[in-house]
């Protein structure tokens, strides 16, 4: 269990990386990077796979459209990555190609429930209850 409160008003950056030893997830304050929380999971099933990834809400068992348990904020580029030393970068540090295995890009098809996926597998998804779409990300700077 996490014992941290997000600060409203405040930027993090999530990374989740998901290996044979478990799932690790690091949050960093946006700005000076500073380590906020950190947890990680026993190992993985053998042969565990994913089929399916949720962003900001929790599936109910036995359908597929319903959720709960909904996010109530801003969520800017979300990236899935090969390797799970990523977990120690820096979103602004250059990432090659090759170890980008999705990279969804809110800003695409804005007046659709579209969400397009730049990486390699091109993993698009569809949004679900019209979130707001081009807010002020993380890095803007007002100018």
């Amino acid at each position: 269990m996490v014992r941290f409160a997000f600060e409203i008003g405040r930027w993090y950056e999530l990374r989740l990386a998901i290996a044979e030893h478990g799932l690790h997830l690091v949050g960093y304050t946006v700005g000076t990077g500073s380590r906020s929380f950190e947890v990680q999971t026993g190992r993985l099933r053998k042969n565990a796979a994913f089929s399916k990834l949720v962003l900001a809400a929790t599936p109910q068992p036995g359908d597929p459209l319903a959720f709960t348990s909904f996010f109530n904020g801003r969520l800017e580029a979300p990236r899935l990555l090969r390797g799970a030393q990523l977990v120690e970068r820096l979103f602004e540090a250059y990432v090659p190609d090759e170890e980008i295995l999705a990279f969804w890009d809110f800003g695409i098809d804005i007046p659709t429930s579209n969400i397009r996926d730049k990486g390699p597998l091109r993993l698009d998804g569809t949004f679900h209850n019209s979130p707001a779409r081009a807010v002020r990300g993380s890095r803007w700077s007002g100018v």
